[in-house]
């Protein structure tokens, strides 16, 4: 009740952060709210740290005033401080006021929950910060365990299990079609051959991580068959296929092209990708493929099957200015697809229809036109072009293959043949009728007519002819003169105008009537003679012959010239360099069979942490015995700008680092083991590797820097060295060009040098062969699992009554994957001890006991024969699964193809698995193997026994594996 007309400020004091020595003070104050007259006392704290001064005497306090003083506290220690401010009202109700004094202390808090979120597994390290806050004023500790329950010790608080959570997806593409449906496979259906077909298909990332994509072109896959024509025989098929097996002869990259090939996708996004399909001649199927997604194209290439009725088509002969019509049937053989064709335009020849489609399996008439326009005879080819989508030529790799052009690619040659010669047309003679007017004298036109065309003249001439063809008066003349000369004219009356000179000289005319000869008058002034005439003739074939000798004198320095171009001391009838192709040098070429490694100086360390790159070279020797020395850094110009360069995706998929996850297994301590990582440049340009090492078990791999020419390759060898026992796991960063960076995982389990024992039991039995004094004898073998050697010795176990067994070597090395033979020998003697235990110590290794036990056989007793027999059976083990095929198995995933192991015979039998020089495969039996050398599994199977097992694939990186038969 007190508080309802007493009011207290501050209701309660707390002094926080406080340190030792210091005094900290604050006023404490009561006032009267009630109506009348209150006595308020307040009385001083029970501890000595605090201290409370009253600022007046008065203990009445008149309503509205206050009473009040000094609160003062001074810590002692750093701890908490606790009391009680007592105010007495009336002597009959008592105010507390709680006094606290904190000291400085730590206030950490932290999430007990760390989300990683959504990340892709791409065998890289993810390191992410968990922040821890520190609310309080002085500074606090954290311990954190490494368990795998990760309990964070927080000083002043109790311990918080961190929650570790991640959603690990798969860094995959995926393939859909411009609908948004799933897409394994592009069809693209039958195509001709030499034409082109292009399809759009949406490529996305599925994956919360960005990532560099390239299309790639895979020969080899499974279900791929190129090279093979469909209409040939299966013998002619299978010879053709081994006269191009050659690698040179298979460039699927004419077939398919994608834009772009290459980019960039960020997370979750996407991009359309062109295909085009342009099929080279016996061509068929081929694949598309990349690390992460595979998309099969399938596509038919078919020829060109449009036919003529013939190839060859006469026109004969005919006059200038007529015109000739041939029929010519085009047949489209392909049952699936159309053909479109053009003629080209010819002189003196023309098509009707000149282009048009010819439907699947249709024909189409055509007609072939010749019209003549002047002399000759025409040998000509008729082209018949066949029309299709071509993609353009020229440009570089990268250019865009959606853009085809409608032009010709498959041409078929017509040959026509036509002559057309000039008509001969006698021109009728107009003659004169015989009747020559006064006051004109007419000549007749064209009147050369043969004396035995006389009876066709008669209406032409009537007056002139009259019956001079049915006279018969000068016959006899007549008959003679066909005779003796040849063929003659008729003269006709007034067929020359005033001149009597002949029209020609071998020319005779004779009368109608009579058929003498016509008078004929020559000038021999004007005219030439006999010997002018050959003269004349002569000088004619002079020129003609020396134009001939110049034709032939020019063809003959021509062909002299290009002689003296291939003209050799031996002519073996052959071109020099015509034909020859140089040989190309491949990576398979190259040997790395001796490395020479130039070690580093001891004192030369970059960092304590890190070190990037040594100053070495390395020798690497080719077929053709050419060393190259590879060096660390660029030093040449050239090379200084290639490995300034900026690489595309598709040229850093060309240099391939693997494999991608190193595993040592299991290494002994302070053991060296060395695994090789393949550095391959398959550009035609220098790169820069640089490897970047922070631990110190991997500090003997040297060199770190590599600077690898064109098309090189090169091996880094990894060296690792610990000398702390348990798992190792480290990523290994590397760059390439000093821009590209990537990671190596490195794992290894370092475990002590141990031996183990073939048995942990061994009796031992007197042997029939040698003598008593010879004692019972037995072996044990000792086998080392390990990389290292281990060094032993055997201490006899010493009891109350002694030990008569003796083992030799009773100290020894056993080489690492090898085996040791120790002989135990026991003495028979009076109260001898049966037993005795050895215990086996590895110098830095662990340690085993062998129990010894001699059988003692029986005395006096009687000697048997006892007749053994047996039959040797061969063994027949046999696996029901002829050929494991692994389909598409992901870098860093892995792929089990199960398998039953029978033993068929009634003998045990022992199978060896040899997968050493496989690291990618292993094998899942169902129990340990009992040879523990690395990539070798043994199976014991007893008579008809069958085992279920199981062949694991786990490729490290992508490449195409060969085929393993052993």
């Amino acid at each position: 009740m007190a508080g309802s007309w007493v009011r207290v400020e501050p209701p309660f004091v707390e002094f926080n952060d406080v340190t030792v020595g210091q005094v900290y003070k604050t006023k404490v104050t009561a006032t009267n709210v009630g109506k009348t007259l209150r006595k308020i006392t307040i009385e001083k704290p029970a501890t000595k740290v605090f201290r409370f001064t009253s600022s007046t005497s008065a203990e009445v306090v008149p309503p509205g005033l206050c009473v009040g003083g000094l609160l003062e506290f001074t810590p002692k220690e750093e701890e908490e401080v606790g009391d009680v401010l007592l105010i007495h009202v009336d002597d009959s109700e008592t105010i507390e006021i709680p006094l606290m004094g904190f000291p400085r202390v730590c206030s950490l808090l932290m999430d007990s929950v760390l989300d990683f979120g959504c990340i892709a597994a791409s065998s890289q390290v993810i390191s992410k910060h968990h922040g821890i806050t520190n609310q309080g004023s002085a500074p606090g500790k954290s311990c954190i365990p490494l368990l795998a329950l990760v309990r964070v010790k927080l000083q002043n608080r109790t311990a918080v299990v961190l929650s570790i959570r991640a959603e690990v997806v798969t860094q995959r593409l995926e393939v859909f079609d411009l609908q948004g449906a799933p897409l394994s496979c592009l069809w693209f259906g039958p195509v001709y051959f030499g034409t082109s077909c292009v399809e759009n298909v949406v490529l996305q990332n599925n994956a919360p991580q960005a990532c560099d994509w390239v299309c790639l072109l895979q020969e080899t896959t499974a279900g791929t068959e190129a090279g093979t024509c469909l209409q040939k025989t299966t013998d002619a098929a299978l010879l053709e296929g081994m006269k191009k097996c050659s690698p040179a002869n298979q460039d699927v990259s004419q077939v398919l092209m994608c834009f772009p090939n290459q980019g960039q996708l960020g997370p979750y996004g996407k991009t359309t990708v062109t295909v085009r399909f342009s099929p080279i001649c016996k061509r068929y199927i081929v694949c598309v493929c990349n690390s992460s997604v595979e998309l099969a194209v399938t596509g038919s290439g078919l020829p060109v099957s449009l036919v003529p009725n013939s190839s060859r088509f006469d026109f004969l002969t005919c006059v200038t200015g007529q015109r000739v019509d041939l029929l010519c049937v085009l047949h489209n053989l392909c049952p699936k697809l159309p053909v479109n064709f053009r003629f080209r335009k010819l002189v003196h020849f023309s098509t009707k229809p000149s282009s048009g489609t010819i439907s699947p399996g249709q024909c189409q008439d055509v007609v072939l036109s010749f019209t003549a326009r002047q002399q000759g005879s025409f040998q000509v080819c008729q082209k018949l072009d066949v029309l299709g989508y071509v993609a353009p030529k020229g440009g570089g790799a990268d250019r865009d293959v959606t853009g085809l052009q409608l032009c010709s690619f498959h041409t078929i040659t017509l040959h026509l043949s036509a002559v057309c010669c000039s008509e001969t047309t006698h021109p009728v003679p107009k003659l004169n009728p015989g009747i020559t007017p006064a006051v004109t004298n007419p000549t007749g036109s064209r009147p050369h007519v043969l004396s035995s065309k006389l009876s066709h003249c008669h209406r032409m001439a009537r007056v002139a002819v009259l019956c001079a063809n049915k006279t018969r008066l000068h016959v006899h003349r007549r008959e003679k003169r066909q005779i003796a000369e040849g063929e003659e004219f008729l003269a006709f009356p007034n067929d020359r105008a005033t001149s009597i000179r002949p029209a020609s000289a071998n020319r005779q005319y004779r009368t109608i009537f009579t058929g003498v000869h016509r008078y004929r008058y020559i000038d021999t002034d004007y005219a030439l003679t006999e010997e002018e005439e050959k003269q004349r003739q002569h000088h004619r074939q002079v020129y003609a012959d020396f134009i001939k000798q110049l034709r032939e004198t020019r063809l003959q320095k021509a062909k002299d010239k290009q002689q003296e171009k291939v003209d050799d001391n031996v002519d073996i009838g052959i071109v020099p360099s015509q034909g020859l192709i140089p040989p190309a040098l491949h990576i398979s070429d190259l040997e790395s069979n001796k490395i020479t490694v130039t070690k580093p100086n001891d004192s030369y360390a970059c960092s304590a942490t890190k070190r990037s790159c040594q100053v070495t070279s390395i020798t690497r020797k080719v077929n053709n015995q050419v060393s190259e020395v590879i060096n660390t850094v660029p030093s040449t110009s050239q090379e200084v700008a290639d490995c300034n360069r900026t690489l595309t995706a598709q040229e850093l998929y060309q240099v391939n680092i693997g494999p991608l996850f190193v595993d040592f297994g299991e290494v002994c301590v302070q053991s060296v083991c060395v695994q090789k990582l393949e550095l391959t440049n398959h550009l035609s340009v220098f790169v820069w590797v640089q490897l970047e090492v922070d631990c110190p078990e991997l500090q003997g791999s040297s060199p770190l820097s590599h600077v690898l020419p064109p098309h090189s390759h090169n091996t880094l060898p990894l060296m690792f060295q610990s000398n702390k026992l348990g798992s190792f796991h480290r990523p290994i960063s590397y760059t390439v060009n000093q821009q590209h960076p990537g990671q190596i995982v490195v794992q290894a389990y370092v475990v002590p040098l141990a031996l183990e024992l073939s048995t942990t039991l061994l009796v031992l039995r007197p042997t029939p062969a040698l003598l008593a004094q010879s004692g019972y004898r037995s072996s044990v073998t000792l086998r080392n699992q390990r990389n290292h050697a281990a060094e032993f010795t055997w201490r006899p176990v010493v009891t109350e009554n002694g030990i008569l067994f003796s083992i030799r070597p009773a100290t020894g090395t056993v080489e690492p994957f090898s085996e040791l033979d120790c002989e135990v020998v026991w003495h028979p003697s009076f109260s001898a001890p049966s037993e005795g235990d050895f215990d086996l110590c590895v110098h830095e290794g662990n340690s085993l006991r062998l129990h010894c036990v001699a059988k003692i056989a029986l005395r006096n007793m009687k000697s048997i024969e006892l007749r053994v027999g047996g039959s040797v059976e061969p063994p027949d083990v046999d696996i029901n699964v002829s050929r494991f095929q692994f389909y598409s198995v992901h870098a860093g995933s892995q792929q089990a193809i199960p398998f039953i192991l029978t033993n068929r015979s009634s003998a045990a039998a022992q199978v060896t698995f040899d997968l050493s020089e496989y690291p990618d495969f292993s094998l899942n039996l169902p129990q340990p193997s009992s040879k523990k050398e690395p990539g070798v599994s043994v199976v014991e199977l007893q008579g008809h026994q069958a085992v279920d097992c199981s062949l694991i694939f786990s490729p490290t990186q992508v490449t195409l594996r060969p085929n393993i038969c052993q």
